[in-house]
């Protein structure tokens, strides 16, 4: 009667799998790090491109006060520097649809550059307006963005 020599299968060893799943994490993590990367860039445009709407919507704002003579002609000082800073309120919200909000403070400066009479009498400035917006964030301390316009008015009478 032939003898059969029965081979028993060696399992697999516990460091052997530790090592295994190590080789694949450490294929893994430099393959996930440039969509990762890609992903906050876009999200960093997508947040600066809301923070351009929010600022033009707020010139058009204070364009509106402006016209409707809220907004001092006397005391409109003559230097950036000399400026006060005149908030805005309710403070905008700034949406990336889908992911999150911000609430975004508003403030602003107006100052004259030049001052000049017409032929009929009428006087014409030159305003410097910068808006300057703040994005609050509970994660990160977002930098202010200071948006700088220029307006030509007429002083009605």
């Amino acid at each position: 009667m032939p003898l059969h020599v029965v081979k028993q299968k060696r399992p697999f060893l516990l460091l052997e799998v530790v090592i295994a799943f190590a080789l694949v994490v450490l294929c893994a993590v430099p393959l996930m790090q440039s969509p990762i990367t890609a992903y906050r860039t876009h999200l960093a445009e997508l947040e600066k491109l809301e923070c351009d709407r929010i600022a033009n919507y707020t010139f058009s704002e204070i364009k509106l006060l402006l016209l409707e003579n809220e907004i001092p002609w006397a005391n409109m000082p003559e230097m950036i520097s000399k400026a006060p800073h005149h908030p805005l309120d309710p403070p905008e919200d700034l949406q990336i649809p889908n992911l999150y909000s911000k609430k975004v403070l508003r403030s602003y400066q107006i100052w004259f550059e030049k001052e000049k009479e017409g032929p009929q009498g009428e006087i014409y400035r030159r305003l410097g307006l910068r808006i300057t917006l703040t994005p609050q964030s509970k994660v990160t301390n977002s930098k202010s963005l200071k948006y700088n316009y220029l307006l030509f008015i007429q002083k009605l009478p």
